[in-house]
């Protein structure tokens, strides 16, 4: 949603007949995390989503170790090779369909050096991350390739 300062935003399912704990823990501690999950961890994210109840922990239900680090309250993903710190900074309910958009600043980037690129790109496929497609479909991510940034209508004069 922004780069200086450095936004980013999630859509939250509607709150209602549904608990919604990790929204009541954003609210309530104002920071979270955003991990990336590498593929031989996707069975154990997925079911993270079961519908436990607020004294039952996913991280223990679904045998994922927890990491506490920078000073922040929320738990990043130990087995997680890019993580997030996130800082509450704005909910946006969305009236069409009862959903909230949860918008976080960047507080915290962590990323090993072996997944950065010499072009200082953060280089995907060498982490062996899973992408997901809707709410149990998970895919690697592999690098088709890379483009440069366009300015002023540089377009390849092979596509007129």
């Amino acid at each position: 949603l922004g780069s200086n300062p450095a936004y980013l935003g999630f859509i939250m399912r509607p709150v209602g007949d549904v608990p919604r704990h990790t929204y009541e823990n954003i609210l309530e501690n104002e920071t979270y995390t955003i991990n990336s999950i590498p593929t031989s961890l996707i069975e154990k994210a997925h079911y993270t989503s079961g519908k436990f109840t607020r004294e039952e922990s996913e991280f223990e239900k679904c045998e994922i170790e927890p990491q506490y680090m920078d000073g922040f309250k929320a738990p990043y993903v130990k087995e997680s090779p890019i993580k997030l710190g996130m800082k509450l900074q704005d909910q946006v309910p969305i009236k069409l369909n009862g959903t909230t958009m949860i918008i976080g600043s960047i507080e915290h980037l962590i990323i090993p050096d072996n997944l950065v690129a010499k072009n200082g790109y953060v280089d995907l496929d060498a982490g062996n991350l899973a992408g997901i497609s809707g709410l149990n479909t998970y895919y690697d991510l592999k690098k088709l390739d890379q483009f440069p940034f366009v300015r002023n209508n540089q377009v390849p004069d092979h596509f007129n």
